[in-house]
């Protein structure tokens, strides 16, 4: 299972209210991603304004998806960095509040198209990244007929596999940054 000290478990409509905005969960992924920075510098990456931008971490901060990174900066440059590097959330735990409910679903609509620009962004340059790179990389899909705590123990095991990889990343130079997306929902007809 994921270590408690780095997922942010989603426990309310605060929360949701803070990562049902696209430009909130962009710089949460960024800081996640590429580490510490200041409001500034990710407002000139997002284009946005540093005032915009640092409105966005202070909410950030408020409900503990980031904090001030103390090792860097002042009062005048300060710097932050995520408090975690995960997100969990039991969908359950919003089924009888409608509007928090709505917000989830908004968040999970924004990780979606994020992780399907990710997708065509590779497909569109994978010449570039060389024939080792394309036949290490891949998407498919399996159609299975599971219980829910059948599904829900494949998404435990799949990301179980997955932590094996975050605690022992590689560290050559021929290593990039890789995205492993997990997705296991039941589905009405396979071909809509």
């Amino acid at each position: 299972m994921r270590d408690p000290t780095q997922t942010h478990e989603l426990v309310d409509e605060a929360d949701l209210d803070a990562l049902a905005n696209p430009i909130r969960l962009k710089l949460l992924g960024m800081l996640r991603s590429e580490g510490p920075s200041t409001a500034t510098k990710l407002a000139g990456r997002i284009g946005e304004s540093s005032g915009s931008t640092s409105y966005h971490l202070r909410v950030l901060e408020k409900r503990g998806f980031i904090e001030e990174d103390p090792d860097r900066g002042n009062r005048r440059d300060r710097w932050w960095k995520a408090s975690s590097q995960f997100t969990h959330y039991r969908p359950s735990a919003f089924a009888d509040k409608p509007k928090a409910r709505d917000k989830l679903n908004a968040m999970r609509r924004l990780a979606l198209r994020w992780q399907t620009v990710l997708l065509e962004r590779y497909l569109d340059n994978e010449a570039r990244w060389g024939e080792q790179w394309a036949d290490a990389s891949g998407t498919s899909d399996a159609l299975l007929r599971l219980t829910p705590a059948r599904a829900e123990e494949l998404q435990h095991r799949l990301w179980s596999l997955v932590e094996e990889y975050v605690v022992a990343p590689s560290t050559s130079e021929e290593a990039a940054d890789v995205v492993v997306f997990v997705s296991v929902v039941p589905v009405d007809e396979v071909m809509p």
